[in-house]
């Protein structure tokens, strides 16, 4: 919810600073120069906070991904686990072996690969 109010407010000052950098234009339009070239600047400086607004912003959303991917694993192994419990003593260690060499066969590979 946090990730989002942040992306709102990062679209609300990228409009802001496309509107004053508009303004900037056409005051430089109107041969104010001093004033259109302060107000340009000025809106280039909003878009550039706005734009790294939005750059941390999707690192955020790729570091959520990930978390959400290892909890994910980690409730798969613990299902899987729990569900041998209610095994035959016999059997329940073979199966609780054979699910953890399965579940953690290819484990660094799936934990360090991108989204």
């Amino acid at each position: 919810m946090q990730a989002n109010k942040r992306v709102i407010v990062a679209i609300i000052i990228s409009i802001i600073g496309f509107i004053i950098l508009c303004f900037g234009l056409y005051f430089s339009y109107k041969e104010k120069t001093t004033s259109g070239f302060l107000i340009t600047g000025v809106g280039l400086i909003i878009e550039f906070i706005s734009g790294t607004i939005f750059y941390l912003y999707n690192k955020i959303i790729i570091k959520m991904g990930e978390y959400h991917k290892k909890l994910v694993l980690t409730q798969n192994i613990s299902l899987a686990l729990k569900a041998s419990e209610d095994l035959e003593l016999e059997n329940r260690t073979k199966v609780k072996i054979k699910i953890v060499e399965s579940l953690l066969q290819d484990i660094n590979r799936y934990l360090s690969e991108k989204i």
